[in-house]
């Protein structure tokens, strides 16, 4: 497991949530809680906060229509799902 190969002193884990209209912290803050400790949750205000802050870290995504009831499907850059 990556965790025991490297120190908390050298590596930190930031997640960004990229649905903040279906994920609250709450939500987050009870899914670290529980199984990832050791990594920081982020929630943004919205979908085009989120972009923006995943920009920075080179990160991409992007929302696609879907048939279920929330309209919509976050969709991860290609090669990365």
């Amino acid at each position: 497991m990556l965790s025991r190969r490297i120190s908390d002193e050298w590596v930190s884990f930031l997640f960004l949530d990229m649905d903040p209209a279906r994920d609250t912290p709450e939500k987050i803050r009870q899914y670290f809680e529980a199984w990832a400790a050791s990594f920081r949750g982020l929630v943004a205000r919205d979908v085009a906060e989120a972009q923006a802050i995943a920009a920075r870290y080179h990160a991409y995504f992007s929302t696609e229509p879907a048939m279920d009831a929330a309209g919509y499907r976050i969709a991860p850059p290609a090669g990365s799902a």
